[in-house]
Formats: C-alpha cells, sequence, structure tokens
C-alpha cells in the first residue's frame, strides 16, 4: 500500500464523521474544512492503545485528536472503526 492510499483511507474516514454538532453550543460542522476552521486543536493525537503498549488490543480504542470549539467545549474525531474499512 503506498502512502498517498493510507492519506485516502484515513481522510475518508476522517471525513464520514461530518456532520458533526457540538453538544453545547449546538454549532453544527457540515464538513471537515468546516471543523479545521471553527475550532483550535490541542497537541498531537493520542494512540491509547499504543500508550498501553498494546499493539492487537481485542477492543481498540483507537487514536484521538482534539480540538475545542469556539465556545471552549472540547471535540474530538477519532480512528475508531478506521480498521473495518476497505479501499
Amino acid at each position: 500500500m503506498t502512502n498517498s492510499e493510507v492519506i485516502k483511507i484515513v481522510r475518508g474516514h476522517i471525513e464520514r464523521q461530518f456532520p458533526m454538532q457540538c453538544s453545547m453550543c449546538e454549532h453544527r460542522f457540515l464538513t471537515l474544512k468546516d471543523y479545521l476552521e471553527y475550532t483550535t486543536h490541542l497537541g498531537e493525537p493520542v494512540s491509547y492503545d499504543a500508550e498501553r503498549g498494546d499493539w492487537q488490543p481485542l477492543d481498540p480504542l483507537g487514536t484521538l485528536s482534539y480540538a475545542n470549539c469556539r465556545c471552549g467545549t472540547t471535540l474530538t474525531i477519532s480512528s475508531h472503526g478506521i480498521g473495518h474499512l476497505t479501499m
């Protein structure tokens, strides 16, 4: 698998998480672009499976990327379920 194929899979998985809505202010993010423009990214994505040292967990948690909505609520984008995707 090439890097561009991997990027296509990851981006497609992330884009399928939209539309998304903030639970506090109810701002609706129709696309990934909307989300990136309206939020402030918080640090590096966190892989909870890797932190536990378990690279083949039975019930994977995935990697989470955190961002704050303009209202201050923390939102996440997750890699959960990406292993079930096909190209």
